[in-house]
């Protein structure tokens, strides 16, 4: 999967060595992965799921907007130490795939 996007992020309120932010982001991603057609077989009346074993490669092209809330550990120099909450929709085939995340980790501002 390849992300190519845009965002915002707008800090709101300071509290010491704490910052609380709030981001936007917006983008278009390329997906490649293989699809597999199951079959239903009938075995003794009974339904039987059966995975295909030759699968097709599928690629397209998804849109992506995300929203987050999160906060921000000002460290030494330009460190920060991030925890964020961030919900994101996908628009696949006219479906709408929704991802939530709680990340963390490491940021250094250029």
């Amino acid at each position: 999967m390849y992300l190519f996007g845009l965002g915002l992020r707008r800090e709101m309120d300071t509290v010491k060595t704490v910052s609380f932010f709030l981001e936007m982001e917006m983008g278009v991603s390329y997906i490649t992965y293989n699809k597999y057609e199951n079959e239903i077989l009938a075995f003794e009346g009974y339904p039987v799921y059966v995975a295909a074993i030759n699968g097709r490669e599928v690629t397209e092209y998804t849109f992506l907007t995300g929203f987050g809330a999160g906060i921000v550990q000002h460290m030494k120099g330009n460190l920060a130490l991030i925890v964020e909450f961030k919900l994101n929709v996908f628009r696949l085939n006219g479906e709408a795939i929704t991802n939530y995340m709680i990340m963390s980790g490491f940021s250094f501002d250029l």
